[in-house]
């Protein structure tokens, strides 16, 4: 009987085609394209073939012979714009998909699927041109369809883009109305509330999305994120952890890093930190050099070429760790942004310190931020010298002539850090650690004490503000440091100024954020990177009235302490340089 079922079977007409293997296929086609080079079935045939073998590149020929053969149906141009797609040519892809959605305004399909290519090479490529394109797409798809969630999700991520953040919040909103059961949408949503500061919000959504997909890492990551934004940082650091294990993300491993810093566990911290190098915010900031990274092994008589990756605070605070590479017996080039290179050319020893390395040789390399790591800095062995960097001597005589007839205390301020318009996240922080100049206004109460505006950029300060303002004539750091030497006090945000007045020895009050940054811990009034530094903490996000009370408080004590106020610190001009690099 089995033989008869299998002999009927096998001479059955309807299963002749069934019984042809996707290798004899393979052949009928390529040898049907032999005989007719313009045989649409066979190409998109052997197209497919190719793709679903992970020979991708390989289809391309086929979906652009039969793309050409014919132009006016939706097929062959769809394949091979997204054969163009998996292979990163989403220009190409573009123009394709361009032409096709013009032949058939009515088919929205292919207007999303332009919108999502649109969406996608601007993002990748930071095109806003190309993104604000896509928004054209996104907003007349959901004004014909209101039922689209998918494409009011990708119309809120190009907004979030575009930094529309309200805009964005709308369209994750109307896309949970419309589908409850989407984590991507809460994920998204949690991303707009965090950036309008609404950390608990945040939360809330993250908790949903990962209720609704409990594998979800970037739920997690953001979940982290938001508990950072609360203070809590044992339960970020637990999110941070559950995003890692479950995609090791160098973004979601450098939060993790900070958070574990912003701990105290610098060995962790310091060791994951190096996944910085490749996260999205900061890979660019890397020279992608050749040569070794230098990891502290002994290497006498090489040189080392350290060098600047993030911001000009960053650079302050880490290029002392120069002087401890030389005392290795390295040959140190030091390489720094050029508004720091008279300044950090200030540091003891023989190191070279240069804004450009194009023509520079060097055995060793190293990111000044993985110096630390190198010298396996924990918070005991901090090298932290009272003063590292020194001011031209001439400018501090300079502003010391300048500055004579001013009796009063000498304050200066910073207000705000630098707009980071290009990167949401960054621009985030910026806000975070920034306040309005008017706030300095209660410390114009006194008429013993003189503020001086030490901001650079940014926004400008009220008329209401009477600070002395001299940044026009400081051209780069060495200057302003000079001015700094001849005041009595610094009070400022986070920013460079702040490492830059620690840096010198000067008596320095950073207005801290509520989640403030890792570098300065959690739970201190002072810092063991600069022994001059003193923290004052919002004790609420976004409350620098409670800041500035509290400075205000502290700067009549420091006054009242003072028998002759208005006096520099010490002999500017006379004192010793110390050695840096050896803990303080």
């Amino acid at each position: 009987m089995n033989s008869g079922m299998t002999h009927s079977r096998k001479n059955n007409p309807s299963h002749g085609k069934a019984s042809v293997s996707l290798q004899q296929q393979h052949k009928m086609y390529f040898d049907l394209l032999k005989k007719n080079p313009n045989n649409a079935e066979a190409l998109i045939f052997l197209g497919k073939h190719e793709v679903k073998a992970g020979r991708v590149a390989n289809a391309t020929p086929f979906f652009r012979r039969a793309y050409e053969l014919d132009k006016q149906s939706v097929a062959p141009g769809l394949d091979y714009a997204l054969v163009l797609c998996a292979q990163n040519r989403k220009l190409e892809a573009i123009e394709i998909l361009e032409k096709v959605a013009a032949m058939h305004v009515d088919r929205l399909d292919i207007a999303y699927l332009l919108a999502n290519v649109l969406k996608d090479h601007g993002i990748e490529t930071k095109s806003d041109s190309f993104v604000e394109k896509a928004i054209e797409i996104y907003a007349n798809i959901t004004r014909q369809h209101q039922d689209h969630p998918g494409a009011l999700n990708n119309f809120g991520i190009s907004l979030l883009y575009l930094r529309k953040i309200k805009e964005a919040e709308c369209c994750f909103a109307r896309a949970i109305s419309l589908d409850e059961s989407n984590p991507l949408f809460y994920n998204n949503l949690s991303i707009t509330a965090r950036l309008q500061h609404l950390a608990e919000h945040s939360v809330h959504c993250c908790r949903k999305a990962i209720q609704l997909r409990p594998d979800y890492p970037e739920a997690h990551n953001n979940l982290g994120n938001a508990l950072k934004d609360l203070n809590d940082l044992p339960a970020a650091i637990e999110a941070y952890r559950r995003a890692v294990s479950l995609k090791p993300d160098p973004d979601y491993r450098c939060n993790l890093a900070m958070a574990l810093l912003a701990t105290g566990d610098f060995k962790t911290g310091w060791e994951m930190y190096e996944s910085r190098k490749a996260s999205y915010a900061l890979r660019g900031s890397q020279p992608g050099l050749a040569q070794p990274q230098w990891l502290g092994e002994e290497a006498q008589g090489k040189t080392l070429l350290i060098h600047s990756e993030q911001g000009l605070g960053d650079t302050i605070q880490f290029c002392r760790y120069a002087c401890m590479a030389e005392a290795k017996g390295l040959r140190v080039l030091l390489q720094v942004q050029r508004p720091l290179l008279r300044l950090v050319q200030s540091l003891s020893g023989n190191i070279r310190v240069v804004a450009d390395v194009q023509h520079e040789t060097f055995d060793l390399q190293c990111p000044m931020m993985s110096l630390p790591l190198a010298f396996h800095t924990d918070i005991d062995s901090i090298p932290s010298a009272k003063a590292y960097l020194f001011a031209p001597e001439e400018k501090i005589r300079f502003w010391k002539d300048m500055l004579a007839g001013i009796s009063q205390y000498k304050v200066g301020i910073v207000w705000s850090g630098q707009t980071m318009r290009h990167s949401s996240d960054l621009e985030f922080t910026n806000k975070q650690r920034s306040m309005p100049a008017e706030f300095f206004e209660q410390l114009q109460d006194r008429n013993d004490v003189c503020l001086f505006s030490l901001q650079k950029e940014g926004p400008k300060a009220p008329d209401s503000l009477k600070a002395v303002d001299h940044m026009d004539q400081c051209e780069d750091f060495a200057d302003t440091a000079a001015l700094v030497m001849n005041l009595d006090l610094v009070v400022t945000v986070d920013t460079a100024v702040a490492h830059l007045a620690g840096a010198l020895g000067k008596p320095v009050w950073v207005l801290n954020r509520f989640s403030g940054c890792w570098r300065w811990l959690r739970g201190r009034k002072d810092s063991p990177w600069y022994p001059t530094l003193r923290l004052f903490t919002q004790t609420a996000p976004g409350d620098w009235q409670g800041v500035i009370a509290e400075v205000k408080e502290a700067l009549a004590r420091e006054i009242a302490s003072q028998r002759t106020p208005g006096r520099p610190d010490g002999d500017a001009t006379g004192r010793a340089r110390k050695r840096c690099g050896r803990p303080g």
